[in-house]
């Protein structure tokens, strides 16, 4: 998650599987769900993944591409998301309490700071950014509404998961020993390496990241939790790795919390 600018596994429904047949139905939303971690299917891969004939998964690829939930690219054939879906999304994110109460306040702390200031929200193991309010300067993270990535590489992320049980942590991360997802030298890939990290964040009130989620930028983030201990987000400020001197958490991971602090206040 964030990317710098100079100017398919399927799931399960949340409720667990019906004691009922899934039909057609149940395969088209299936599919719609695979489209949140790969940018295009095939049919091939649809029917496989699915468990169902190649004819089943092109007619029913076609309906949704009818009704503009997915759309085909002519020369690859492979299916990718379609306005409506997006359009969907989008419509789902802008009603979102946390992000009401966010929207301007992220904005001010932007203003202060005139670095990139993020909304993010925990979906499982991942964090989805949910509103964005751009950097001021020409060097500046630039992240995109809807971008996902691994909670224990992102700040918003341990962030949020510092306010967990260990009961919580332990159905995300079942096995103490496994080797957690890693895309630089700088990301944490213990269990053991995230507790430390999580114990500093439940200190400080805020965490940071440090190139572990890419080598270019860094970030500080506070989790958003309101009058009843229920976390509904996370505030990030992330910057390059340029121009994050010495001591830069301890002067603005302050005003990253005060800022959750007030978003929490008035959910």
């Amino acid at each position: 998650m964030g990317n710098l600018d100079s100017t398919a596994t399927v799931e399960s429904p949340r409720g667990g599987s019906p004691s009922y047949p899934i039909g057609s139905v149940g395969n088209a939303l299936q599919m719609l769900l695979m489209l949140r971690k790969s940018p295009a299917l095939r049919v091939t891969e649809v029917s496989h993944d699915l468990n169902i004939a190649p004819s089943s998964a092109h007619r029913i690829l076609a309906v949704l591409q009818q009704f503009d939930f997915v759309e085909q690219d002519v020369t690859t054939r492979a299916y990718a998301q379609g306005p409506a879906l997006l359009d969907i999304g989008l419509a789902a994110v802008s009603h979102l309490p946390v992000r009401q109460a966010a929207h301007q306040l992220i904005r001010n702390l932007r203003d202060v700071t005139g670095e990139t200031t993020e909304l993010c929200i925990l979906d499982g193991p991942d964090v989805i950014v949910v509103d964005v309010a751009e950097g001021l300067l020409p060097l500046r993270v630039v992240d995109d509404l809807g971008d996902r990535m691994p909670a224990h590489l992102t700040a918003a992320g341990k962030a949020m998961l510092s306010h967990m049980t260990t009961a919580d942590l332990r159905e995300l991360f079942p096995d103490p020993e496994e080797k957690l997802h890693t895309v630089t030298e700088r990301s944490i890939g213990t269990r053991a390496l995230l507790d430390q990290h999580l114990a500093t964040a439940r200190e400080l009130g805020y965490t940071t990241n440090l190139g572990e989620a890419g080598p270019e930028f860094v970030g500080v983030a506070a989790a958003i939790v309101d009058e009843t201990g229920t976390v509904h987000g996370a505030v990030t400020l992330a910057l390059p790795w340029a121009r994050a001197a010495d001591g830069f958490a301890s002067h603005l991971g302050p005003q990253v919390r005060r800022t959750a602090e007030t978003i929490g206040t008035v959910l």
